[in-house]
């Protein structure tokens, strides 16, 4: 319950605590926020009327109309929420024609019809389905990757899928059909796919800890020439494909960077996990004298929620020296007891602990959280801690760890990190924040690295930012940089010049992915003559990093598909260098000082920004929408256009003037709109000039003001 009513508040626009507050705490601080608010509310899947009673605390009844919607399976739960029978409202399964829709849209192509000879198995499918959209969304990604699509393949999905459900689909009947999902599944996939029952209910599963974990877990083996890890995404995909997780966040490129499971697949590969002794969950309130003369194989803990540690529960640890992953995801009362007994299990690959504290008592702040046993997991693959409010105790020295291939820590540091951690052979992917001190010294020696975040500028040794460029394996490098340390110091030019010196080796091997990030611009234009650019990149975050113009050099990075870049003016030339990058698809740009002249976007014979998807523009010093030109046949793939304006300017002179309506792909408008000293009627009046400028482009884009 903190976590969720933390989340309510960080929707309400509320900082969310890392650390959250007892019940009564969070609940005084949503009533406070909303008191003289009228408010709109959706709670999604509630299970009891125990977890309501304390939701509704959190919202005033003001007399403002304020209302709530709740979703929920069980209508006792849905009596007690609603006090007006009238507004008690029992959704419908979808009708005949709504599934067919649903089922041709996610088997064919949605300007396909259904074949002929389809017609009929599929009307005998979907009344199996009863008209359930979960049911057929897996039964259409069932269909659609089929190795073949004969009538007879039809045939046989329609017949495993029994013959008893119907209108009155049962939870069984249900889990039966997602069943044939799992059951289709190619063998190299299902135990990936089993592998997800380690985290909990509603988790956000981040795909690459996710295909790191199935790597080190030695469940993805690749024989070819492809990179295991890439094979691991694939993977990932093919269960977004057949519809097995639910995306969560996706990037520029529509590629899916987390997801969720379904609590009803959940409960499906739980059920596998246990018929195959694959995975063994353990919940704060379980009993587990069972386990103790069990053999578990990988053993997830969950005791998120618990106020105290279940000692009997983590004791499970201790008494199985076989388990091969062990999650924790919990408090930091779970850390003292667990710590001692991670070194009894010899045989562990992957150790995710996930702790936040208890109602905001940082219990272990002075002690902290003492890891140094792991140097004893001689064969530990992958290594993920979160405490973001505690520290964390590492060995000294892990060079005993020569399998160690991923290192991702968000917590502090007792001592930092070990020393020799530059000499694992095995290491791919190092992701530390809250690193006070910097890396130890020696990062030139870690020539298999792929992965390094978060490199800081000031916290790191000379030696260190010069053996950047020796890393000649690196794909992605994030640094971080704070602009006063590096204009008031000689050290911090020193510093620069040294990363400078570092790109430009990177650039002539696999580099893909750069980012310098910083809490404040940086006005300097040492990297515009950056000797030899990364010519790999395919993504450039520099928005932290303030240039005169808009460095020459990019116009050599081919492959770069994602920009973020500020400059202090931009020239139509500099505009020409960003329009003519042949695979640009995702742009941030920001411009100190407004241009003299309008930035106009040619189409036609002088097309700029061929096959750009989405683009942020902004301008310091003034409202940017204002200063854009579209002509005719510009951006003829732009989809997402983010920009800002004032109620002042759309009553001076509006948009018209803009060419808008020349972006023909385009699906969504996001504008932010400074008030300034206008009247309510003001506001309303630019906020309709703004919608009546998406109602009027031909795609009818959806549009949102902030």
């Amino acid at each position: 319950m903190p976590r969720l009513l933390n989340s309510i508040r960080s929707k309400l626009g509320q900082q969310e605590s890392s650390c959250p507050c007892d019940v009564e705490e969070l609940i005084d601080d949503v009533r406070e926020y909303l008191q003289h608010k009228r408010y709109f509310v959706v709670i999604d899947d509630l299970w009891d009327t125990i977890s309501w009673d304390t939701i509704k605390c959190a919202f005033p009844e003001n007399n403002l109309r304020s209302r709530f919607i709740v979703t929920t399976r069980i209508e006792s739960v849905a009596r007690i929420c609603c006090t007006h029978q009238e507004c008690l409202y029992r959704l419908k399964p979808l009708n005949d024609h709504e599934s067919r829709r649903l089922l041709f849209s996610r088997t064919f192509s949605r300007d396909r019809d259904c074949p002929s000879q389809f017609k009929e198995v599929s009307a005998e499918i979907l009344k199996k389905c009863g008209g359930l959209p979960l049911a057929i969304i897996t039964v259409a990604s069932l269909l659609a990757n089929l190795p073949t699509s004969g009538k007879e393949d039809w045939e046989k999905i329609k017949n495993s899928l029994g013959s008893q459900y119907g209108t009155d689909l049962t939870l069984s009947g249900m889990r039966q059909i997602l069943s044939l999902s799992y059951k289709n599944l190619p063998h190299q996939l299902k135990t990936c796919f089993l592998y997800l029952g380690i985290y909990p209910e509603d988790y956000i599963i981040q795909r690459d800890d996710l295909v790191r974990q199935w790597v080190a877990e030695g469940l993805v083996s690749n024989s070819g020439k492809q990179d295991v890890e890439d094979l691991a995404k694939n993977y990932f995909n093919e269960f977004v494909n057949r519809s097995m997780i639910q995306p969560e966040e996706t990037d520029y490129n529509g590629e899916v960077l987390s997801c969720r499971v379904h609590d009803m697949m959940l409960d499906l590969i739980l059920s596998k996990c246990i018929e195959d002794s694959f995975i063994t969950v353990v919940y704060h309130s379980q009993g587990t004298r069972e386990l103790h003369n069990s053999q578990v194989r990988r053993l997830s803990l969950n005791l998120i929620g618990a106020e105290g540690v279940s000692i009997s529960a983590v004791k499970v640890i201790g008494s199985q020296p076989q388990i091969r992953s062990l999650a924790l995801f919990g408090n930091t009362t779970c850390t003292p007891a667990c710590a001692p007994l991670l070194p009894q299990s010899k045989f562990l690959r992957v150790l995710v602990l996930e702790l936040g504290d208890i109602n905001g008592k940082h219990r272990h702040e002075e002690e902290g959280i003492d890891l140094t046993g792991i140097s004893q997991l001689v064969l530990l693959r992958y290594l993920k801690v979160e405490a973001r409010s505690s520290r964390v105790k590492l060995p000294t020295e892990i060079q005993g760890l020569r399998h160690l291939e991923t290192l991702e820590t968000c917590c502090g540091f007792f001592g930092g990190l070990p020393s020799d951690i530059f000499h694992l052979p095995a290491l791919l992917h190092l992701n530390v924040t809250s690193l006070r001190n910097g890396f130890p010294d020696g990062i030139g020696n870690a020539r298999s690295l792929c992965t390094l975040k978060y490199f800081g500028l000031m916290e790191n040794s000379l030696e260190n930012i010069r053996g950047l460029g020796e890393l000649t394996n690196l794909r992605n490098l994030k640094i971080c940089c704070f602009p006063k340390y590096l204009l008031d110091a000689a050290s911090g030019r020193s510093s620069m010049e040294a990363l400078c010196s570092s790109l430009a080796k990177l650039g002539g091997y696999n580099l893909r992915r750069l980012s310098v990030a910083g809490y404040h611009e940086i006005c300097d234009d040492i990297l515009s003559s950056l000797a030899l650019p990364p010519h790999r990149l395919e993504a450039l975050d520099l928005s932290a990093w303030c240039f005169t113009r808009i460095p020459r050099w990019l116009a050599e990075l081919h492959n770069l598909s994602y920009l973020e870049l500020s400059v202090t003016e931009a020239m139509e030339e500099d505009i020409a260098i960003l329009g003519n990058l042949p695979s640009l698809m995702h742009l941030q740009f920001q411009i100190q000082q407004a241009p003299k002249e309008k930035i106009i976007i040619h189409g036609g014979m002088g097309l700029l920004f061929p096959i750009l998807a989405n683009f942020q523009f902004k301008c310091q010093r003034r409202m940017s929408l204002q200063l854009l030109i579209f002509e005719v046949g510009a951006m003829p793939n732009l989809r997402r256009l983010q920009t800002e304006t004032s109620v002042a300017l759309l009553k001076y002179d509006g948009c018209t003037h803009v060419g808008m309506e020349h972006l023909l792909a385009l699906k969504e408008i996001c504008v932010s709109m400074l008030h300034g000293q206008c009247s309510d009627s003001e506001i309303i009046a630019a906020e309709c000039t703004l919608r009546n400028i998406a109602r009027a482009h031909p795609n009818r884009p959806t549009i949102t003001i902030i």
